[in-house]
């Protein structure tokens, strides 16, 4: 037994210092990532504004039917009305573009605006027709 014993601890502290070092490796990596975890960004203000962000995009498509009850059991039923706020401010927002552009259809910034809204929306072609308008009020575009 004595002879097992000397032909292997040379071998056990060189696989305890190995030991030693990766958990100070490892214990470093740690660190980061329970970082990450416990972040303010997995917070439930911040997964409703993406659930939020998320369904505003996908608005216009089909699947929005289909993500909003999952959503809502989540969030709650305050995500639709969030969101149908949201669309009665771009609405109101659309507006207040179109005033502006009957008092100056020259404005560069109001058919630019009008351009994102549209292509937003997706509508491309009413889109580029406000682009073309803008680049002729503003060739540099």
């Amino acid at each position: 037994m004595t002879k097992i014993l000397k032909t292997i601890s040379p071998y056990i502290g060189a696989l305890l210092i190995v030991y030693l070092l990766g958990n100070i490796v490892v214990s470093q990596n740690v660190s980061p990532i329970y970082y990450n975890l416990s972040d303010s960004n997995l917070s439930k203000n911040n997964l409703y504004d993406d659930a939020f962000n998320f369904l505003v995009s996908i608005r216009s498509l089909s699947e929005y039917e289909q993500f909003l009850p999952r959503f809502e059991a989540v969030f709650g039923s305050v995500l639709d009305e969030d969101i149908k706020k949201h669309d009665e401010k771009q609405s109101a927002y659309f507006e207040n573009l179109k005033y502006a552009l009957d008092k100056n259809p020259k404005s560069r910034d109001a058919l630019l605006k009008l351009y994102l809204y549209y292509i937003q929306q997706g509508d491309p072609e009413k889109a580029q027709e406000y682009l073309d308008k803008a680049k002729e009020v503003d060739p540099t575009l």
